[in-house]
């Protein structure tokens, strides 16, 4: 006689043993990007000054000299990628900042058109040294900064875009610097221009891969633009009772 139970037993067995052994269903295929890689410093200084330029632009609508210092000298490796020289004239300003605002802990709090107003009532603020000149003129090479990334963000694909970088900072230099420039020095400024390196390998020098240049570095762009124009309207209002333009 046939043992059923016998039969039933070891049949349960082995289709226990196939459930154990079955594999797991492939997992589809997804078209999402590896995780993006950590900027270089270059790319980094971008995100760190626009943080201090948030810092410096206070709700009161004062600009604090402490954290305009900051965001300037935080954005030297980004500019320093351009290659067309722009870094050195801010760091001329850059220095004369540092003395008053960055040499004694007092200053921290000290804001860019108290020292403004403080200069001028005493005669000084055509000084070469002072908070005057220097505030005003990284402002206005900040302004240039801002005009190129907003031109660079005004096309829909950066990938795409049939403009060179050159033609962009070239255009965004006339809109803004060169009127502050006389006629001896406009040609030199655009010649250094002629230097500024490619999208592609600007972007790259900055750590940002292919399929970040429509989201993350334009984010990044635009974030530092919103940072630099809060800024850009304190210190216009700054200076706009000596009729200096930034």
């Amino acid at each position: 006689m046939t043992n059923f139970s016998g039969l039933t037993d070891e049949l349960g067995f082995m289709l226990a043993k196939a459930e154990i052994a079955t594999p797991e269903p492939e997992k589809a295929e997804t078209s999402e990007p590896e995780p993006s890689q950590q900027l270089t410093a270059a790319g980094e200084a971008l995100n760190a000054s626009a943080t201090w330029f948030r810092a410096a632009a206070r709700d009161d609508g004062a600009l604090d000299g402490r954290a305009f210092l900051e965001a300037t000298s935080a954005l030297t490796p980004w500019l320093d990628s351009l290659g067309c020289g722009i870094t050195s004239m801010v760091n001329v300003n850059v220095a004369k900042l540092e003395t008053r605002f960055g040499a004694d802990d007092a200053f921290d709090e000290i804001e860019v058109g108290a020292a403004v107003a403080d200069e001028a009532s005493r005669g000084a603020k055509d000084d070469d040294d002072s908070v005057f000149v220097a505030a005003l003129w990284n402002a206005r090479i900040l302004s240039l900064i801002g005009r190129l990334l907003e031109s660079v963000l005004a096309c829909a694909d950066l990938a795409t875009d049939p403009r060179t970088l050159c033609e962009i900072i070239t255009a965004s230099y006339e809109d803004t610097l060169a009127r502050h420039h006389n006629w001896a020095v406009r040609p030199a400024a655009k010649a250094l221009l002629l230097m500024t390196p490619d999208r592609a390998d600007l972007l790259a020098d900055f750590g940002y891969e292919v399929f970040e240049w429509n989201t993350r570095a334009r984010s990044d762009f635009a974030e530092f633009v919103a940072a630099v124009e809060a800024c850009l309207g304190r210190l216009a209002a700054i200076y706009a009772p000596y009729d200096e333009a930034i």
